[in-house]
């Protein structure tokens, strides 16, 4: 095969950057949107103070992803809250991945052709959106970043094995490694993408192959152990219930992905769990069809290595219950488990142009559908990104397609989404100011009860939307109401511990110094460690002049947390 010139290679990688950018283009425009962005941003402390140490020896949402906060940390210190900032480095960092996939493509033996078609796939992929377009999936964009990196020094390692480099480039691949690990814990997976690696660029097998894998996950292990611990859990294993749920997951990334029909944040789990739910037999016979594909075409390397790939860097994350979170399935978990398929279809297209090159009715045929493929991913991205652009057009699109799944969840999120616009709250802000306000924005306010009133007509025990209820009716200034929607969410949710902060903020305004303290102590046996709360408690009382047993009892446990 002859080595493709460096100009040829640059003009290749540049059309494809090109395409890309020019489809993520609306993702520079969004906002946050009201689901772990502010976990991940607003109200993690140790990313606004730039606390070092305690990025790197904390998780958020159960998740140890320190180099992913850090990178956060280095945003917000430079460009505090600017949406843009996060956007285009999430859009960037993409576009290098993009690029390294390229790379890898032409390391691995392919053609410049297959790899620059391997790599425009992938990166105008509307699978990949959620993982580019949502800011707090830096971490898939990150960990790739550094993973395909790892392989592409693994790779210089492989063909250097003879010489003095192999030391150094090996040690590199686990450095790389690791900092992947250290943004996202499914780098884990890398151990056994490198063994996959190895069969493809037909190393011969030996106990220095096992060695280097077995390096590689004693360094990865530790990393991701804070997050397993957290997650770590027995799966509820149950027959046949477990097999079709676990074929359906395997299954459902890979029909995504081959048919890219609709993207949301919640994929519903099909029910009941059965062989003759239509769901379960397509998966079942998806496995089949795609044992006898591999078993036919065993020789054909490249289709092999694409779905060992696949399998190897997400089984982390395919399910045999649903009892472990909300996400049975998601679209950024094919994010660079989908490499390998990309790669194929890029071999695939190649060889197919060159069969026909001489061909030229065939051959105009062949790059007109080309064409309308490459534009039909290219708008589906350009739409996909607009679903992002804040909480609002994210639930309300998740509500308008998705007939199923956990609907009061999206209900109660488009509702607070639409609290904290802009417009909502100087809106709020003038009402409580004894504004009048319009007719179109008291409609505004009607929208968001209705909103909270669909979640409940759902679910309704569900506390949380009480607990919102109750904030809203404060901001409008009624705290008779919101006493009311406190006390109901109190009867759902006896550990809620905002709702007992918030009752304690309302009877201390209404002068009723005595329930103020009961709730405000409430607020700390939830939680102990919040020192804001005693010290509110601490003022609430002194204010009021009190004295007795409570007053004292509640210095000591103020004084005693300093």
């Amino acid at each position: 095969m002859t080595k493709p010139s460096q100009k040829n290679i640059l003009i290749g990688i540049f059309c494809v950057f090109l395409l890309i950018f020019i489809a993520y283009l609306p993702a520079l425009q969004n906002g946050f949107v009201n689901w772990d962005d502010d976990a991940h941003l607003f109200q993690n402390q140790f990313i606004q103070s730039f606390n070092v140490q305690d990025i790197f020896t904390t998780t958020v949402n159960r998740t140890y992803i320190p180099l992913t906060s850090l990178s956060f940390a280095i945003e917000y210190y430079f460009f505090g809250e600017d949406p843009f900032v996060y956007h285009f480095n999430n859009v960037l960092l993409h576009l290098l991945v993009t690029g390294f996939v390229f790379q890898f493509g032409l390391r691995i033996g392919l053609s410049l052709t297959a790899s620059t078609v391997g790599a425009l796939i992938f990166g105008l992929h509307p699978m990949h959106v959620e993982s580019v377009a949502w800011v707090t999936e830096r971490k898939d964009v990150l960990y790739a970043f550094f993973y395909m990196l790892a392989l592409l020094c693994y790779c210089s390692y492989v063909s250097s094995l003879a010489t003095k480099r192999k030391g150094i480039l090996l040690v590199a691949t686990m450095v790389l490694g690791v900092l992947s690990a250290l943004a996202k814990p499914m780098a884990l997976s890398l151990p056994f993408v490198l063994l996959v690696l190895d069969w493809f660029l037909k190393r011969d097998f030996s106990p220095r192959l096992l060695i280097e894998k077995v390096s590689v996950g004693a360094l990865l292990v530790p990393v991701v152990w804070m997050t397993y611990v957290f997650h770590m859990r027995s799966a509820q294993v149950t027959f046949p219930e477990s097999i079709l749920t676990w074929l359906w997951c395997f299954a459902f990334h890979v029909r995504k992905f081959l048919w890219p029909d609709v993207f949301v944040l919640f994929h519903a789990f099909p029910k009941p769990v059965t062989i003759a739910n239509i769901e379960y037999v397509f998966a079942v016979v998806f496995l089949c069809g795609l044992s006898g594909l591999l078993i036919l075409y065993r020789r054909n390397r490249l289709f092999v290595f694409a779905f060992l790939f696949y399998f190897a860097s997400i089984f982390f994350l395919l399910r045999m219950d649903q009892a472990a979170d909300a996400n049975m399935v998601a679209d950024r978990f094919m994010y660079l488990p989908s490499l390998g398929i990309c790669l194929l279809l890029g071999e695939m297209w190649a060889s197919g142009f060159l069969k026909i090159k001489e061909k030229k009715v065939q051959r105009i045929g062949f790059l007109i559908l080309s064409i309308l493929i490459t534009g039909f991913l290219s708008i589906k991205t350009f739409y996909q990104c607009q679903v992002w652009r804040n909480g609002v057009a994210l639930w309300g699109h998740q509500i308008s397609v998705q007939d199923k799944g956990p609907r009061a969840l999206f209900y109660k999120k488009l509702a607070e989404a639409h609290t904290v616009e802009d417009s909502f709250q100087k809106m709020l802000s003038r009402y409580r100011g004894g504004e009048s306000v319009t007719a179109k924005e008291q409609g505004q306010i009607q929208q968001v009860m209705k909103l909270y009133e669909q979640a409940l007509a759902i679910k309704p025990d569900y506390a949380n939307v009480y607990y919102n209820l109750g904030m809203l009716s404060m901001g409008l200034g009624n705290n008779d109401a919101a006493e009311n929607y406190f006390h109901k969410a109190i009867s759902l949710d006896i550990n809620h511990f905002d709702v007992y902060y918030e009752l304690g903020e309302i009877y201390q305004k209404k002068g009723r110094i005595q329930e103020a303290v009961d709730f405000y102590q409430k607020a700390i046996a939830v939680n102990p460690e919040n020192r804001a709360v005693k010290e509110k408690v601490r003022k609430a009382l002194e204010g009021e002049g009190l004295d007795g047993p409570i007053f004292k009892e509640v210095l000591r446990q103020s004084a005693d947390s300093k």
